[in-house]
């Protein structure tokens, strides 16, 4: 009887030990889950176009602000994390512009602590150079003392030369689970070197993040 009390209570011991192990293993992922809930990270935007090695590094970054600014501005229930935040962890686990398709959108948003991911890319191409010009005849009398000189003309001559680009952007916004919640394109109707900035906003107004 004491032989069999004592094996009731090794197993009792055993069995409070895996659900205290249980319980410590689920309280980091219940954290995680909690914290992260009704955060959004954008993730630096691809830019494709022409330009140094450079102007395409920090093109990225100044898309992944601009996005976060103007979402941040105009949601009411989401949290943004701050690019600068987004950056440092991403680089800390050694994700960058080379490797991060490596990463799959639900491993993205564990290692952020985030419920949603955006990701973008922009792409702007020339297809053609437009040039304006113009002729100005400017018309002047000389007077010497009470006569009348000589009619003078001066021609200016103003000549402009645009690249014209077109402009696309994708925009994707994944959840934690990795499932797609939102995914379009948009061509604009610009061809300014510009273009991306009305492009991108109009995009971003679609998303299921803006307003909400």
């Amino acid at each position: 009887m004491k032989k069999l009390n004592n094996i009731i209570s090794s197993l009792s011991v055993v069995l409070m030990l895996l659900i205290y192990a249980d319980t410590n293993a689920q309280a980091p992922e219940k954290y995680r889950a909690q914290h992260a809930e009704n955060k959004v990270a954008i993730l630096p935007i691809v830019y494709v176009g022409e330009g140094s090695n450079v102007k395409m590094e920090e093109m990225r970054y100044r898309l992944q602000n601009m996005a976060y600014i103007f979402l941040q501005e105009n949601a009411i229930e989401l949290k943004f994390q701050s690019p600068a935040e987004t950056n440092a962890l991403l680089l800390k686990k050694g994700i960058n512009e080379s490797n991060f398709r490596e990463f799959t959108p639900k491993e993205l948003a564990t290692i952020l602590e985030v419920e949603y991911v955006l990701t973008g890319m922009v792409n702007q191409e020339t297809i053609g150079v437009h040039t304006v010009g113009n002729r100005v005849n400017h018309y002047s009398n000389d007077y010497k003392g009470n006569n009348r000189g000589n009619n003078r003309r001066h021609t200016t001559e103003n000549i402009k030369t645009r690249e014209d680009i077109s402009t696309s952007i994708d925009l994707s916004i994944y959840n934690d689970k990795g499932e797609v919640i939102f995914s379009k394109s948009r061509q604009s109707i610009w061809s300014s070197p510009n273009a991306y900035t009305n492009a991108m906003e109009f995009l971003l107004k679609k998303t299921p993040l803006y307003k909400r």
